[in-house]
C-alpha cells in the first residue's frame, strides 16, 4: 500500500512540475519580441566585451559574445515573470534548456539606462553561453567571498568584472 502512495504522490508532484513549467515558458513567450540587433544596448554589450577581451583574455568573452550577437528578447510583463530567487530586482531571466537563446526581459530591464541593459544582457548571456549558475549577486555579503573557482561559475561576477574594468 505504501508503495502504491508512493506512486501517486510521485506522479501527481511530476504533472505539478510540468504543468509549472509549461505555464513558465507559456507566459514567458506570451509577450511581445523586442530587437536587440542594432539597437545602443547591442552595441553597447559588444564594446564593453571587446574592452572585456583586451582587458582580461583569458576568459572566453567570445561566446557571451556570440550570445549577444544571437539571441532574442522578450518584455516579459509583471503578472508573467515566474518566481526567481532576486524577487522585484530581477531585471532579466532566461530558461537555458527550453529558450537556450531568448533573454526575458522585466519591467525593471526598460527601466535602465543603456549600460546598465548591456551589462544585464552580458549577465544573461554568460548563463546561456557558459552555463554558469547564479551563485551570488554583487549586492549580497556572500560575493565578496566567492572563490576564484566560484566567481567563474557565476554570471554576477562577469558583469561585475565588466563594470570595474571597462565601464
Amino acid at each position: 500500500m505504501n508503495v502504491r502512495i508512493f506512486g501517486i504522490v510521485t506522479v501527481i508532484l511530476f504533472v505539478g512540475a510540468v504543468v509549472n513549467l509549461s505555464t513558465t515558458v507559456f507566459l514567458s513567450y506570451d509577450n511581445p519580441h523586442l530587437p536587440l540587433i542594432g539597437t545602443q544596448t547591442h552595441n553597447t554589450a559588444l564594446a564593453l566585451l571587446n574592452c572585456a577581451t583586451k582587458r582580461i583574455p583569458a576568459i572566453e568573452w567570445h561566446k557571451i559574445r556570440t550570445c549577444v550577437q544571437t539571441l532574442e528578447l522578450y518584455n516579459v510583463t509583471n503578472g508573467h515573470i515566474p518566481y526567481i530567487r532576486g524577487g522585484s530586482q530581477t531585471a532579466a531571466y532566461v530558461m537555458p534548456i527550453v529558450a537556450p537563446r531568448r533573454v526575458f526581459a522585466t519591467n525593471l530591464y526598460q527601466k535602465l539606462n543603456t549600460v546598465s541593459k548591456a551589462l544585464v544582457v552580458i549577465h544573461e548571456c554568460a548563463h546561456l553561453a557558459l552555463k554558469v549558475a547564479d551563485i551570488a549577486y554583487t549586492w549580497e555579503e556572500n560575493f565578496d567571498t566567492l572563490t576564484e573557482d566560484e566567481h567563474l561559475k557565476n554570471a554576477d561576477s562577469y558583469r561585475q568584472t565588466i563594470l570595474n574594468h571597462c565601464t
